[in-house]
């Protein structure tokens, strides 16, 4: 918001001006709680999960490092862009007071009423991520570590259509109980820093403390046992990566 700038008469008769320093405006979210925000929204660790994951299956003769080295070149103007409104505005921020304010309130307006609309696609995209990727692969590890099958078909569960239906559903009633009941933006922040420390221990610490402890023959001889508990094959390891290999190892441009 600018601040309110007024022409006055000092003492000695000259013109001076003077300017509102207080706006009213309560600060309810730090720059650590909004780099905390940015860090889990965007996800390096999954984003790099998932590259790694899907990548060489479905773009067969991709660059991964030139997709991602290209693809944080376009983004780039947009952090910025996101960097250069957020100084400009540092009291009241957001996408409908930069936009109403750098282009026409109705835009702002309708900028806002399409991101409101659009994040209920991502809750969904959240639940499934939820069931697929969190729970549903915990509690198969958990069941094949201690042979409990009631474990193994609650694994099941989330990922089911049925599951993947459930979970969603908890997960937005629980985030409108962190919103509605936890005083609001304050509460959820409060919320935020502990999901963060989660999102660290489980993410960062535990795959590096993983990889610098476990080495490569008892990684593949854990996957066996685990494959095999489960129902496969022995040797799925081998299976495994024999499968993945493509032919050509030339770089596709178009796949990149």
């Amino acid at each position: 918001m600018s601040a309110n700038v007024a022409q006055d008469q000092a003492p000695g008769g000259t013109d001076r001006f003077f300017t509102r320093q207080a706006t009213g405006l309560v600060r309810e979210v730090t720059w650590v709680d909004a780099a905390i925000y940015n860090l889990i929204w965007s996800s390096v660790p999954l984003s790099i999960a998932f590259i790694l994951a899907f990548g060489p299956a479905f773009y067969i003769g991709g660059n991964l490092v030139l997709a991602t080295v290209l693809a944080f070149l376009f983004a780039l103007p947009c952090a910025v862009l996101y960097a250069v409104l957020s100084a400009a505005v540092p009291r009241s921020g957001g996408d409908y007071t930069w936009v109403s304010r750098s282009l026409h309130p109705a835009l702002g307006l309708a900028s806002n009423l399409g991101f409101c609309f659009w994040a209920t696609f991502f809750i969904g995209i959240y639940a499934v991520y939820l069931g697929f990727y969190g729970i549903g692969p915990v509690l198969r590890v958990i069941a094949v570590n201690t042979g409990n099958s009631a474990v193994l078909s609650a694994a099941d569960f989330f990922f089911s259509a049925t599951g993947v239906i459930i979970t969603g559903a908890i997960l937005v009633v629980v985030s409108a109980l962190v919103l509605s009941f936890g005083r609001g933006l304050r509460g959820f922040m409060r919320f935020q820093r502990w999901a963060f420390v989660v999102w660290v221990v489980g993410s960062v610490v535990l795959p590096i403390v993983v990889l610098a402890l476990v080495g490569h023959d008892t990684l593949k001889a854990n996957f066996d046992a685990y494959a095999t508990k489960l129902g496969g094959a022995a040797g799925a390891y081998d299976a495994y990566a024999a499968a993945g290999k493509f032919a050509s190892p030339a770089i596709d441009l178009g796949e990149t």
